[in-house]
């Protein structure tokens, strides 16, 4: 099975490893995903896969498997990973800790038979397909394995196998649960970061609650209507009402759009004139300009008619430290403003 074509997908990136994790791409809807969800789970046989499989498949099976311990090789060019079936539980005969001191968490006690299954993901870097193809760890490798060690070449792969492929009986160790028995306990790391995509796009339709009322109201439906000036604001914001105070002081023409600044994504027309997604921001034609005091400067320059800053110098000083300390105290409150 060839390897998906990423590029043609909704992905989130990659993301660094923490601890032990694996490296992860999140990937919507890679090809042929239930099936590689499957062979994940059953690992009948060993599994030779390329960076790109493993980063975009195997976020969708981590919550059957938790990291046991990372094993690094001073003489080898490869680090293995060991994991266990997340279902294995506390060990027979293993009494559960009575320490008053140890913290104890708030869960809800579910029921579930120990399962013994455990792997190891090794990872092998560039130029070792030759060495493991004779027989790294005595491995009897399959038409499946050298056909993808054969489309790897010389390039850098992981081998995912079963470390304890049999019980003390000589039989081969099963899970003793089902996929979907591992989906209902625990979310898969790719099966979260898509439901939480989900709820923030399904909470981006919603309408703001947030508008102008009262006279404020009134002002924002006057000014409702295409202008040569584009006012981004938000109605709770201060940052933009200093900007909006000093918009109908100056009796200029601008439109009013309300903005909501603490959506995720941000709204496509708050990051094309602020790319920080801030408001306020304002925007004539082509050009735009955010922060407040950059766009009170501009609309100061812009029209003289009435001045914002007293005319005396030890005023207009004074009033201007006092704008920066109300910035600087307040800004760390707004985190949404410009």
């Amino acid at each position: 099975m060839s390897p998906p074509a990423t590029a043609a997908h909704d992905s989130a990136g990659l993301e660094p490893p923490r601890g032990g994790q694996l490296p992860a791409r999140l990937v919507e809807n890679p090809p042929h995903l239930e099936q590689w969800r499957q062979k994940l789970f059953d690992l009948e046989h060993v599994l030779i896969l390329t960076p790109e499989e493993l980063e975009t498949y195997f976020p969708w099976v981590d919550n059957v498997y938790s990291h046991r311990s990372t094993q690094r090789y001073k003489r080898k060019t490869l680090v293995t990973r060991y994991h266990d079936c997340r279902m294995k539980g506390r060990p027979a005969g293993t009494p559960k800790s009575r320490d008053p001191a140890r913290k104890t968490r708030q869960r809800t006690v579910r029921k579930r038979d120990l399962c013994d299954v455990k792997i190891k993901v090794t990872e092998y870097q560039a130029g070792a397909a030759a060495e493991f193809r004779d027989g790294d760890g005595g491995l009897a490798l399959e038409a499946g394995a050298l056909e993808a060690l054969a489309r790897i070449r010389d390039g850098p792969f992981w081998v995912i196998q079963r470390n304890n492929p049999a019980g003390p009986d000589g039989l081969p160790v099963k899970h003793r649960h089902t996929l979907q028995d591992s989906d209902a306990i625990k979310k898969s790391s790719a099966h979260r970061w898509l439901m939480a995509k989900q709820h923030d796009a399904r909470r981006n339709q919603r309408p703001s609650r947030w508008r102008p009322s009262g006279d404020a109201g009134a002002t924002a439906r006057k000014h409702a209507d295409a202008a040569g000036m584009t006012f981004l604001a938000a109605s709770f914001c201060p940052f933009s009402q200093r900007v909006w105070i000093a918009l109908e002081a100056k009796g200029l023409a601008y439109q009013y759009r309300e903005i909501h600044p603490l959506r995720k994504p941000k709204p496509q027309l708050l990051l094309d004139a602020n790319p920080r997604g801030l408001v306020p921001a304002i925007s004539v034609g082509d050009w735009a300009c955010a922060e407040s005091p950059v766009i009170l400067e501009y609309l100061e320059d812009l029209d003289c008619s009435v001045v914002l800053h007293p005319t005396q110098p030890r005023l207009k000083a004074n009033c201007r430290m006092w704008i920066d300390f109300v910035s600087s105290a307040s800004s760390p409150f707004f985190s949404f403003h410009g």
